[in-house]
């Protein structure tokens, strides 16, 4: 089931985890701008949704980090302190209530030494590359290739590469 931006009105912005609301591969979701997002381990898919297609995705752009490490472990920062409850479908046993939505979601050892932080920034979703002390960005084994960390962009119409941000 693809999590459409109606399921997410409210708090804009924020990520809702997925409490067994939608697909298991959907960790956390969030809707902004007509843009829905959907965390998956190692990247996130992003649908732009028509408002007159009945939730249907015009469009699915899926963004994956290329190395990375598919044991990262995923997890919210900052609760908002709004709960939402789904009841999609007519099957109870879907329905979910109590649900939480968080500020942030952080993948914990995506590569060796470097965490990534989504999060929004003024009605945008950005993600921040975060080193631990013991990472060395020039050392790390999974940053060696061509000194880049990439992330790979498919859609059902083109594909782009994003190579890391240049060093001030």
């Amino acid at each position: 089931a693809q999590v459409g931006a109606r399921e997410l009105h409210g708090d804009i912005g924020a990520f809702v985890e997925n409490a067994g609301q939608w697909t298991p591969e959907v960790l956390f979701a969030r809707s902004s701008g007509g843009i829905t997002t959907q965390l998956v381990p190692q990247g996130l898919r992003l649908g732009a949704f028509s408002t007159t297609s009945e939730g249907t995705p015009g469009c699915i752009v899926n963004l994956s980090f290329e190395g990375s490490r598919v044991d990262a472990c995923v997890h919210p920062e900052q609760a908002t302190g709004v709960l939402r409850s789904f009841f999609i479908g007519s099957d109870e046993s879907r329905w979910r209530s109590c649900v939480a939505s968080f500020r942030s979601v952080r993948y914990e050892g995506l590569y060796d030494g470097v965490d990534v932080r989504f999060h929004e920034n003024s009605g945008s979703l950005e993600y921040d590359l975060l080193f631990t002390k013991a990472a060395d960005l020039l050392e790390t084994d999974s940053l060696k290739a061509n000194r880049e960390l990439t992330a790979k962009t498919s859609s059902t119409s083109a594909a782009a590469h994003q190579s890391r941000p240049k060093q001030p």
